[in-house]
């Protein structure tokens, strides 16, 4: 069995809220992070920016949660369903960890978008979806 996580991150509070929570199942288990964002188009210049803003990001985000946990920050560009589920394929995760916007009721579902009831749908491994917390917000970094 792999000892691998990997978390679809935007830098938004949901992805936030997902890192949390992957890091806490990784530290308790003894388990790495994959925290992976995927940019639809990108020069390296954007993957390079990015890459630094998704580690400023988690370092202040989820700092404590990281606090001891071995994480990889991986930039991607193309389609997000597709690299969520090639890249935890390819680097062995046994789960794939994301976030979404909480909704009561039916919204729910609604909410989770086509793109993660893809990857729900079409996973071969266990999907957590955490919700977002609704108490504090983080403002999501700005892609250049």
């Amino acid at each position: 069995m792999s000892n691998r996580i990997l978390v679809a991150v935007d830098g938004s509070q949901a992805s936030a809220e997902a890192a949390k929570v992957a890091a806490r199942i990784a530290r308790e288990n003894w388990k790495e992070l994959i925290l992976l964002n995927v940019l639809e188009t990108g020069s390296a210049d954007s993957v390079d920016k990015v890459h630094i803003q998704l580690e400023q990001f988690f370092k202040s985000a989820a700092a404590f949660e990281l606090n001891g946990v071995r994480y990889l920050p991986i930039v991607e560009t193309g389609d997000l369903k597709k690299k969520v589920l090639d890249v935890a394929e390819l680097m062995g995760a046994e789960m794939i960890v994301i976030g979404f916007v909480g909704l009561k009721g039916v919204g729910k579902f609604k909410a989770l978008g086509d793109v993660a009831r893809s990857i729900i749908e079409d996973s071969k491994i266990p999907v957590l979806v955490v919700p977002q917390e609704q108490k504090e917000r983080i403002t999501p970094y700005q892609l250049a």
